[in-house]
């Protein structure tokens, strides 16, 4: 089995090993998968023609439902998490798996939501005024090719991207 992961940002020449592999694979027991976003499209465009030609096929992921969004970073956090803060990460996240993992992260480290400290910054255990998101920087490229998979990139100066996501 060999796993590509965001297989959008290869190249020209890793995308055409991609593609001889997957046509050269009908009868042998190994297996290719690869996970990749609309944009850059070519990678998508490599996917669609194997597809068509039967070396492969394509399983689109739906967002996440905000139910699921709330189950997901309760188990993260390993507690309940009430009801607003349940919603304001869902909103947060535009229905990304990869944002509310790392929204968890840093509630778990006690950091407030952005607009929440009315009404839920006691929840993480320290009052006070809620401000931005420090995102951890190890979970930066996650959370920058995250944001647009959602269909929606993050603009160039906003910090959840770390700045960088329109310059990729």
């Amino acid at each position: 089995m060999l796993a590509i992961d965001d297989m959008h940002w290869a190249d020209a020449d890793s995308l055409a090993l991609v593609s001889f592999l997957c046509r050269r694979m009908g009868g042998l027991r190994a297996g290719l998968i690869a996970s990749l976003r609309p944009w850059p499209a070519r990678a998508g465009e490599v996917a669609a023609g194997l597809a068509s030609e039967g070396c492969g096929s394509i399983q689109h992921l739906a967002p996440l439902s905000e139910a699921a969004a709330g189950s997901l970073l309760q188990a993260r956090l390993g507690r309940s998490v009430p009801g607003p803060v349940r919603r304001r990460v869902f909103e947060l996240c535009a229905r990304n798996p990869l944002l509310v993992e790392q929204l968890a992260v840093a509630i778990g480290h006690g950091e407030n939501l952005p607009e929440l400290a009315g009404t839920g910054a006691g929840a993480f255990g320290r009052g006070g005024v809620a401000g931005p998101v420090r995102w951890p920087a190890a979970g930066g490229d996650a959370l920058r090719a995250g944001g647009s998979g959602a269909g929606r990139p993050f603009p160039a100066g906003d910090r959840r991207a770390g700045g960088r996501a329109a310059r990729r």
